[in-house]
């Protein structure tokens, strides 16, 4: 990116990268990991915390919470960086939109789709190596298979997805690679023994922590505290067993 002056800037063609989107995405699907395919729009209460992001002007930071919500709606991590389009879709004006842009860009924020795939191509270039090494000794070991779970377990868990709607065009296929690789053990273990999961879990967490309907008395349901002179913070009145902020009054506990 080229800076011209304070109020000029060359800003990228094409498409802009928004990473925050699929992590943030990842991590509702993991924590929802029987709903994997929802459609999500990833805005975390964790991205008031973020320095890069609290560093940023006031009108950039709404520019950037807009952008996540148009990436919710588009469903993807690439926003058109044509600033017109931008401006018309986030109820912005152009001018706005240019500085918001350029400082995401400087703050990473926003990337640009050549540097992030020339990383992606380094990064998955070392990661198939490390795969590769690791396959073949996993493969000694397991007998030719990575997952926990019988053919049977992988190919019913498929079997389910594509109940739910998912667009499974070879059933049979899909659940030997599951059965092979072993990605998707999580998942399997959560949507046909959802009984073994939370048994899992209490052993992990301990005793799920019970909560009321009504919002935490602290934190009021944004799941974040304020705490004078320091900023925000997860709220650590209604964090759950996981230690996660749930935003809702615990039960047998008050101010």
């Amino acid at each position: 990116m080229k800076r011209l002056s304070k109020d000029a800037f060359v800003l990228p063609t094409g498409f802009l990268h928004v990473p925050l989107f699929q992590q943030f995405r990842g991590n509702l699907r993991r924590e929802f990991a029987e709903n994997e395919s929802a459609a999500w729009i990833p805005i975390e209460t964790s991205l008031l915390v973020r320095y890069e992001f609290a560093a940023c002007s006031l009108q950039t930071r709404y520019i950037f919470v807009a952008i996540l919500l148009l990436c919710g709606l588009r469903g993807t991590d690439r926003i058109p960086a044509n600033t017109r389009f931008l401006a018309n879709s986030l109820a912005a004006d152009e001018r706005t939109v240019k500085k918001a842009i350029a400082e995401l860009l400087s703050a990473n924020l926003l990337s640009e789709k050549e540097r992030i795939e020339e990383e992606k191509e380094t990064h998955t270039e070392q990661t198939e190596k490390l795969a590769v090494s690791v396959d073949l000794k996993n493969q000694t070991e397991s007998n030719g298979h990575l997952s926990k779970f019988s053919l049977d377990e992988c190919f019913k868990y498929v079997e389910v997805c594509r109940s739910k709607g998912e667009p499974v065009k070879n059933a049979k296929g899909l659940a030997n690679h599951l059965f092979k690789s072993g990605e998707s053990d999580v998942f399997i273990l959560a949507t046909l023994y959802p009984e073994k999961r939370e048994e899992a879990d209490r052993k992990v967490y301990g005793e799920p922590r019970a909560f009321l309907e009504e919002a935490c008395a602290v934190c009021f349901g944004s799941k974040m505290e304020v705490v004078e002179e320091r900023g925000a913070r997860n709220c650590p009145h209604c964090k759950n067993e996981r230690g996660q902020s749930v935003g809702k009054q615990p039960v047998g506990e008050s101010l």
